[in-house]
């Protein structure tokens, strides 16, 4: 009796350990197996190449495999979504997207859902009432505080001009969130504290440089003595600045853009522009892989909203 007791509990701990190693193993085995996929707006504006950077050393630290591809237009929203079925073929642990519409994002979220694929918003808020609606659920969102950042650079417009002038406003693409809430911001704040400030053109040039010079331009014409630009993004600011020069009166008119890109540090040094918003797309990307990566080995319940700063930068700031 005590010998086949004996054995039962040898063979019991013995079953243990091996439950023990194989659940080790398991989880070490996961963690390496790791795949995520990525798509960004595009892969030629600065601050999406950024992000993807964060993206991809944050997953090259922790031990994934990530595959990353853009559009090549924010008006290609049919295409990201098409991207985004794509890498559900290949059934990837999660698919980190910055949305090109805030809506018609939402019936692929519910696909992922539905193939137990988790879906993480990247710099871009998604329609909440939809998502529920449909039932689709989201596993977090990072995103720049983006209505701050037109609030920044609209505080800095009435400091810069004394609260007296007339302004101008690019705006970036029609109907997608991070545009929609820069305007916001700065709409609101040059209302409630620009009393003295006229908007005397507000035009979407789609987050690009080329379309934030020829906006610009036509802005310049029909309104020749305005005193100040704001820009959603630093490719249209920089776009703007061109146009600007071009006209001999960038002595006269203030710029100031959203994202303090290489590019716009230079013009802001070289006293071209005021200043950017500085926000940090390397760290959308990172912190969206880290909570996405806790999640999954570690079971770290993360936020549902992570938002990161953005904070108004002059040249003094930059030096």
């Amino acid at each position: 009796m005590c010998k086949r007791l004996f054995v039962f509990v040898m063979v019991f701990m013995l079953a243990l350990s091996f439950m023990g190693c194989n659940r080790t193993n398991r989880q070490a085995q996961t963690e390496g197996q790791l795949r995520f996929a990525l798509t960004v707006k595009n892969l030629t504006n600065p601050y999406f190449v950024e992000l993807a950077r964060g993206a991809q050393e944050a997953c090259d630290r922790l031990g994934i495999r990530l595959e990353i591809q853009a559009t090549s237009a924010d008006t290609e929203i049919d295409r990201q979504v098409q991207i985004c079925d794509d890498f559900l073929v290949t059934r990837p642990d999660a698919i980190l997207v910055t949305p090109l519409s805030s809506t018609a994002i939402i019936p692929f979220i519910r696909r992922a859902n539905d193939a137990g694929v988790y879906f993480v918003n990247v710099d871009g808020l998604i329609e909440e009432a939809e998502l529920q609606r449909v039932g689709a659920t989201v596993l977090l969102t990072v995103a720049a505080d983006n209505i701050t950042a037109g609030e920044e650079g609209a505080r800095a417009l009435i400091r810069h001009l004394n609260n007296n002038g007339t302004v101008a406003q690019l705006e970036g693409t029609s109907g997608v969130a991070t545009a929609e809430d820069r305007k916001t911001g700065f709409e609101t704040i040059m209302a409630a504290e620009g009393r003295g400030i006229r908007i005397v053109a507000s035009q979407p040039a789609n987050y690009n440089r080329n379309m934030g010079y020829d906006v610009a331009q036509t802005i310049l014409v029909a309104h020749p003595n305005i005193q100040g630009i704001f820009a959603a993004n630093a490719e249209m600011a920089l776009g703007a600045v061109k146009a600007v020069e071009e006209a001999g009166k960038i002595d006269q008119i203030a710029i100031v853009g959203v994202f303090n890109s290489a590019e716009a540090r230079e013009a802001t040094l070289d006293g071209l522009m005021l200043g950017s918003v500085h926000q940090d797309p390397y760290d959308i990307g990172r912190i969206a892989v880290e909570k996405t990566h806790d999640y999954l080995v570690n079971g770290v319940e993360p936020e549902y909203l992570v938002t990161t700063p953005s904070v108004m930068m002059y040249a003094a700031d930059m030096r």
